[in-house]
């Protein structure tokens, strides 16, 4: 005769061997189900291990888990879209050309080097100069 079917939950120990020879032991919780006659596992926990070279075989801790960051505090980010232009003066203000500019000439003449510079930065493969779409400086002046 076989044996009853009590619905009730089991719960077993079985042990694991790593590659570094390292034991793991686990807790695992089952209940059958007879309406599949399938066993459903509940839960499974990692109890510790059993470390290489341990004479008593008693189960050693592992690490606890990570915990996840509770409420983490959300970061307040803005998105704007700019030109080439606004882009390329912010450059210059960061790498203090533009100051430079402004200490080497008057304040007009330097606004208007740096305007010029952008532009001819923003609009490279349009402009119609062949010097400038390659690369070399252009001959004529700027008067």
């Amino acid at each position: 005769m076989s044996k009853p079917i009590t619905g009730k939950t089991t719960t077993s120990t079985w042990k694991q061997k790593r590659k570094n020879g390292d034991i793991y032991v686990w807790e695992r919780q089952t209940v059958y189900i007879p309406e599949t006659r399938k066993t459903k596992e509940l839960s499974r926990k990692l109890r510790g291990k059993i470390p290489v070279g341990s004479t008593d075989g008693k189960i050693v801790p592992t690490r606890p888990k990570r915990k996840k960051a509770q409420d983490p505090q959300p970061q307040s980010t803005t998105r704007s879209r700019v030109g080439a232009s606004l882009l390329l003066r912010w450059v210059g203000e960061k790498s203090r050309i533009s100051e430079d500019l402004l200490s080497c000439m008057a304040e007009g003449s330097a606004k208007k080097v740096d305007a010029i510079a952008q532009f001819w930065l923003d609009n490279q493969e349009a402009t119609g100069c062949k010097e400038c779409r390659s690369g070399i400086p252009p001959s004529h002046s700027l008067s």
